[in-house]
């Protein structure tokens, strides 16, 4: 893939997250949400511990600190995971993606935090990687659904998922989003 200049190696990482502006409209905060993550969690001990991060800890303060200094009218975030709380199963329960930021709950809670503390408005997340499209209001806490909401994501599904431009969205289009096909008897 392509990459800027600023971006070649350096020792055993590439800095690939970056901001960039679009006038007095927007400012980009792209992320890279894969390089600097601490692992899936394999228990539920794991995702509870708060020092997970989707990030790693550069990363996680710097978004908060450009997104709450930003004069642009639209303040947005830019990165490859599904930012809200997306429940892969219609029935009771929750059934979430450890690959999304669903896996790092305290480090989404920690970004969501920076964004309420610093009163960013018109804060907007643009996801890919998902192989189907989505749009979610994203909560300051997602098990109150009072709770406000502080921004909004959408998600955008890859030009050569399903290969021929077919509609692929519904609940069995993603294996990201759905569960698991039951096994046939």
């Amino acid at each position: 893939m392509p990459l800027r200049r600023a971006a070649l190696l350096n020792g055993p990482d590439m800095r690939l997250y970056r901001r960039m502006s679009y006038g007095r409209l927007t400012d980009f905060n792209v992320l890279d949400g894969r390089q600097y993550r601490s692992r899936q969690a394999d228990t539920q001990a794991e995702r509870d511990d708060p020092s997970r991060t989707m990030l790693g800890a550069q990363q996680e303060r710097w978004p908060a600190d450009g997104l709450g200094a930003s004069t642009r009218t639209w303040k947005v975030l830019a990165q490859q995971t599904v930012m809200a709380r997306a429940d892969r199963d219609p029935g009771p329960g929750l059934s979430l993606s450890d690959d999304h930021w669903s896996g790092y709950e305290h480090a989404r809670q920690r970004t969501f935090d920076a964004v309420a503390e610093r009163g960013v408005d018109n804060f907007v997340v643009i996801t890919g990687d998902a192989h189907c499209s989505m749009v979610a209001d994203l909560k300051l806490n997602f098990d109150d659904q009072n709770s406000p909401t502080i921004g909004a994501e959408f998600l955008g599904t890859s030009i050569a998922s399903g290969g021929d431009g077919a509609d692929m969205d519904g609940p069995a289009a993603d294996s990201y989003m759905s569960p698991p096909a039951a096994p046939h008897p």
